[in-house]
């Protein structure tokens, strides 16, 4: 099993082109601010978990 990280669709494919292995899970920055729908959609397509860092996001990512 692999994990991966930033890995964007764009990324994913040339993986999954290039070897068998699928990730188990990608983890990106993932928070209210930078939600990555497009990430979160080819990782569910090919059954690979997101794991979010930065949750809560960063505190200059907050409007005032």
């Amino acid at each position: 099993m692999i994990g991966v990280c930033n890995h964007k669709p764009e990324h994913l494919k040339a993986l999954l082109d290039r070897t068998d292995v699928v990730p188990v899970v990608n983890q990106v920055e993932l928070h209210p601010y930078f939600t990555q729908r497009d990430v979160r959609e080819a990782n569910a397509r090919h059954g690979i978990v997101t794991q979010s860092w930065s949750p809560i996001g960063r505190l200059d990512s907050y409007k005032r």
